[in-house]
């Protein structure tokens, strides 16, 4: 049978799961994503054991989709605010975005484990 014919019967729990995260209004719709998301990168295989579903996995890939959805909410920005801006004014705000988010990935790792920090140099070099 296939992975997410099983993951689709237990629905109800993950919807449970990511409203248990704080998510009531989006929940139907990140279910959705991670379902898209063992599909898309191949997870079948990890996310069943023993024709069960893998909840630890499930319960990771909820909870990261659930905080990046919410982290990356659109905010509500009216057209004539941004018509008039240059591109010049353009470019600092999204260099300025992007050094605000590698700060705070050195800051996270910055708090892993020596050796949970070695696996991550070591994969992003090979990218």
């Amino acid at each position: 049978m296939d992975a997410l014919t099983i993951l689709s019967k237990y629905h109800k729990e993950w919807l449970n799961i990511v409203r248990l995260f704080g998510d009531n209004e989006f929940a139907e719709d990140i279910v959705q994503d991670v379902y898209l998301k063992v599909h898309q990168y191949n997870y079948q295989e990890k996310i069943l054991i023993d024709g069960e579903p893998n909840r630890a996995l499930m319960w990771i890939l909820l909870r990261n989709t659930t905080y990046r959805e919410n982290k990356i909410a659109p905010n509500d920005l009216s057209i004539e605010l941004v018509r008039d801006l240059s591109a010049d004014e353009l470019r600092v705000e999204k260099h300025e975005s992007l050094d605000t988010i590698y700060d705070k990935v050195e800051q996270e790792i910055s708090r892993w484990d020596w050796y949970d920090q070695k696996l991550w140099k070591i994969y992003k070099e090979s990218m």
